[in-house]
C-alpha cells in the first residue's frame, strides 16, 4: 500500500485537532511521503531503521532560508510527526497488519539540543508598551496593548490568542480571567492580573461589543457576524490571523528597537517569571496548557537555573584583586 493512501487516512482522522496541528502533519507527513515515494518504499516495509534513516538525512539537510543544519528542534517535532503517524497506522484495524507496533516503539529519536530560551527584560517590556502609542489609529494602540498584557499575563499560545472570542472573555473584577483553546481542542481558564484586565477592559470597552447582564462574559449577540466575535480583530474587522500577529509584534519590535520580538518570547518570558517569583511548577504546567510536565521542567526550570547562575555568580579575575 501506498504511504499517501494511508496519510490521506490518517489526516482525516485528525480532523478534530486544531487547524496549526492540521497543517503540520500535512507539512511534515508530507515531506515524509514523498522521501518514501523517492526510495520506492511502501506501508509494508517500513521499519524502525528505514525511518531512522530518513531521520539522519532530515538532520543532515540544510535550512532553505539560512543554509545551516536544520534546528534539533524542528526535527525532533518532525520524527514526532512520522511517529505518531507510525502509531496510529499499527493501531488502525485497516493498517495494524501492515505495520508492527514495534516499528514506533524502535524509531531512534533525534537528540535534543537544550538551548537557553529567549525572555524579554523590563525595560523592552515598557518599550515594548510605549511603542504601541505610536500607532496612527487609537483602537490598534489599544488593541495591542491588550495583546501585550494578555500573552505577557498569561503565557498563551499565539493560535490560541487569535482564536480567543468574546464570550470567552470574563471580566469580572473579583475572578478575571479567559478561557483559551489550545492544542487537541483542549480547554483551560488562566487568570488575568489588574494590568492585563484593565488593558483588555479598556479595548472591549471602548471599541468592541458592551457586556453582558451578568458581568462576567461578553455578549456576543446572534445577529454578530461570526468573524467579530473573536476578541482581536484589524480595522476592517477581520480576526487577527497568526500572521497578522507575527506582523503586529515585528512592527512594535521595531519601533522599540528590539531585534528578536514574537509571540513565543511572550509565552517564556510569562513561564520564567512565573518560576523567578515563586511559582509552583505544576500549577505553570497546567496554565501553560502542557500535556506533560516533563515538557514544562526540561525547558523553563533549565531556563530559570542558568539565568540565576549567570546572576549569583561573581566574577573570578576580579576576585584575585
Amino acid at each position: 500500500m501506498h504511504i499517501r493512501e494511508a496519510l490521506a487516512e490518517f489526516l482525516f482522522h485528525c480532523k478534530q485537532h486544531s487547524p496549526q496541528t492540521r497543517s503540520w502533519y500535512t507539512w511534515t507527513l508530507g515531506l515524509f511521503a514523498a522521501w518514501c515515494e523517492q526510495h520506492g518504499y511502501i506501508v509494508e516495509q517500513l521499519t524502525a531503521k528505514i525511518i531512522g534513516a530518513y531521520i539522519d538525512e532530515l538532520t543532515a539537510r540544510p535550512s532553505k532560508t539560512t543554509g545551516e543544519p536544520l534546528s534539533s528542534h524542528y526535527v525532533h517535532s518532525h520524527a514526532r510527526s512520522v511517529r505518531t503517524f507510525v502509531n496510529w497506522m499499527s493501531a488502525d484495524e485497516r493498517y495494524e497488519q501492515l505495520v508492527s507496533p514495534r516499528v514506533g516503539q524502535k524509531i531512534p529519536m533525534p537528540h535534543l539540543e537544550h538551548k537557553i530560551v529567549e525572555i524579554f527584560d523590563l525595560e523592552e517590556i515598557k518599550a515594548l508598551f510605549a511603542a504601541c502609542d505610536a500607532s496612527p489609529w487609537p483602537v490598534l494602540a489599544a488593541r495591542d496593548k491588550a495583546i501585550l498584557a494578555v500573552l505577557l499575563d498569561t503565557g498563551i499560545r499565539a493560535g490560541e490568542l487569535c482564536g480567543l472570542t468574546l464570550e470567552n472573555c470574563y471580566l469580572d473584577s473579583l475572578q478575571p480571567y479567559i478561557r483559551v483553546i489550545g492544542k487537541g481542542s483542549k480547554q483551560r481558564e488562566v487568570g488575568l492580573g489588574t494590568t492585563a484586565l484593565a488593558a483588555l477592559s479598556n479595548y472591549l470597552q471602548k471599541y468592541r461589543l458592551a457586556p453582558g447582564p451578568d458581568c462576567t462574559g461578553w455578549n456576543a449577540a446572534a445577529n454578530v457576524p461570526v468573524k467579530e466575535r473573536r476578541a482581536f480583530l484589524g480595522l476592517q474587522y477581520e480576526p487577527l490571523t497568526r500572521n497578522g500577529l507575527v506582523q503586529m509584534l515585528a512592527r512594535l519590535g521595531e519601533r522599540a528597537h528590539i531585534e528578536r520580538c514574537y509571540a513565543h518570547k511572550f509565552r517564556h518570558t510569562f513561564a520564567c517569571l512565573h518560576l523567578t517569583q515563586g511559582g509552583d511548577i505544576h500549577m505553570l504546567s497546567r496554565l501553560m496548557g502542557h500535556a506533560d510536565i516533563t515538557v514544562t521542567s526540561t525547558v523553563y526550570l533549565s531556563a530559570v537555573r542558568s539565568q540565576q547562575a549567570r546572576l549569583l555568580s561573581k566574577s573570578v579575575l576580579d576576585r584575585l584583586g
